[in-house]
């Protein structure tokens, strides 16, 4: 019962911090759209998308890692302050060195304009995500703080989107009312972190430790972007903005199942790396009961969704959107054996190696269709790609580990 009531808990607020940050977006875009035009938007969600890809690197698996560790040591303060200050520490430095790749590559790959965008944004956004202890408070099951926060930060975006943002002029507007916000919620978390937690807040570099036992579930998690986050980068760099926006489109709508995908595991994961045995059969079926309604409306309406929302010329946007979908499914699957079994059990280096191996091979696979189909065939690469993960995952637990530790 009571892990019942945990799990609830942070079902609700998980739902509240991913659903505000996947609905402002959507929110916000009709509005976007018209105001900024199909080029400023599609920079927009360039920027994003460059940016975003830097949560990956700053979290360096923490929300995994780090979490395993404070749920199963709770009572031992000294052990958690310990494993805050080095967290922490690994994420500002992270999002420092992030920062500085992020300006580099707009300087050498994208137009002055969008360098400049970068240049300002990019520092305020990273740092600011980087400060926001979020794994802590999962790791706590107490997140009530990061969700008020989050709001908070997400509030202000629209607010600024809705009454200043006019013309595509205001595209450097639009992009730092994401920046200063975040910015600003990380010292105040930090400052919460510090009195009423009593942690140490202050940045070690002695985190070599920490750097090398995260290692395994970090490159874990990077490899997929080798389908996944760079070459959407790619394409948004090569391809023109209005195109690239289309892309972008399907894939923040197709994301709306992946939220409960994501919310779902990070509400039950504190709790199974407490648990013995496995859940993975109860995580398949919750999984698969989240996503198959929400992906039928958007494969079935969404065309209708897009024109109404943004306009005729977004819906063209279904093509991909329809791809997409099918790959989303198979996320689900996915992290019900990955999350659901492999990262509570501390099994991170055979979770790295089929992370590596399936991303490998799907970007060699993105690598040929994107260069024959372009952007239709960076969405078809990805489905292709989180259906491998799916089959990997899936095989390696029941033919490899069921027979092994005799899992029922």
């Amino acid at each position: 019962m009571l892990f019942k009531k945990e799990i609830i808990k942070n079902f609700l607020n998980f739902g509240v911090i991913d659903f505000i940050g996947l609905l402002v977006p959507v929110l916000i875009m009709p509005i976007l759209t018209r105001t900024l035009g199909a080029d400023a938007y599609g920079i927009y969600l360039l920027i994003f998308s460059i940016l975003f890809f830097g949560h990956t690197i700053i979290d360096y698996g923490t929300q995994y890692t780090s979490v395993r560790e404070v749920a199963n040591n709770k009572q031992d303060f000294d052990l958690v302050k310990k494993v805050f200050l080095e967290t922490q520490s690994i994420r500002v430095i992270f999002s420092l060195v992030y920062c500085l790749i992020c300006i580099c590559y707009a300087a050498a790959f994208l137009a002055e304009d969008v360098y400049r965008l970068i240049l300002y944004a990019a520092p305020l956004y990273l740092v600011g995500y980087a400060l926001i202890p979020t794994w802590y408070f999962q790791a706590q099951s107490n997140m009530g703080l990061i969700t008020k926060v989050s709001f908070l930060i997400k509030l202000v975006h629209v607010l600024v989107v809705v009454l200043f943002v006019r013309e595509q002029t205001d595209l450097f507007l639009t992009t730092m009312s994401m920046g200063v916000p975040m910015f600003i919620g990380g010292i105040v978390l930090l400052i919460v972190c510090s009195k009423s937690e009593k942690l140490d807040v202050r940045i070690t570099l002695n985190v070599i430790p920490r750097v090398k036992s995260g290692v395994h579930v970090f490159i874990g998690l990077l490899a997929p972007n080798l389908y996944n986050s760079i070459p959407t980068i790619f394409l948004g760099t090569s391809f023109p903005p209005d195109q690239f926006a289309k892309f972008a489109i399907a894939s923040r709508l197709c994301q709306v199942v992946v939220t409960l995908q994501n919310v779902l595991s990070k509400a039950l994961y504190p709790v199974l790396a407490r648990l013995q045995g496995s859940k993975v059969k109860g995580m398949l079926q919750a999984n698969t009961l989240i996503s198959i309604p929400p992906l039928a409306v958007i494969s079935l309406f969404g065309e209708e969704l897009l024109g109404f929302l943004l306009g005729p010329e977004f819906a063209k946007s279904n093509e991909y959107l329809v791809i997409l979908t099918v790959g989303v499914f198979f996320i689900g699957l996915a992290n019900a054996v990955s999350q659901g079994y492999f990262l509570p059990k501390g099994l991170d280096a055979l979770y790295k190696n089929i992370s590596l191996r399936v991303s490998l091979l799907s970007g060699l696979v993105t690598l040929f269709l994107v260069s024959e189909y372009g952007l239709f065939g960076g969405a078809l690469s990805i489905t292709i790609a989180r259906f491998l993960f799916f089959a990997d995952f899936s095989f390696t637990y029941y033919f490899k580990l069921m027979p092994k530790h005799s899992i029922k």
